[in-house]
């Protein structure tokens, strides 16, 4: 299956297919700025932004992959240290 960027970047691409390729895949809401800095900074970039409705902050959506989960991991060990 293509990736989401692959898809994205056609613009005859119907809204179903989109919608399928993301019920497919395993997706992280991140709504810490620290820890999207952290992921960031790692080389992993986001597949979309929104706004949170209640508390008014963006969050970000990954595609989690093995090595998404290992920074993950990192990040859980060393979270203390950004404060």
């Amino acid at each position: 299956m293509p990736s989401l960027f692959y898809l994205f970047n056609f613009k005859n691409v119907n809204k179903e297919m989109i919608i399928l390729a993301l019920q497919k895949r395993d997706l992280f809401n991140c709504h810490s700025i620290k820890l999207f800095h952290f992921l960031k900074q790692k080389g992993f970039y986001y597949l979309s932004k929104g706004l949170n409705e209640h508390t008014g902050f963006n969050y970000w959506v990954f595609e989690v992959t093995p090595e998404f989960e290992s920074a993950l991991n990192e990040y859980k060990q060393v979270k203390h240290i950004f404060k």
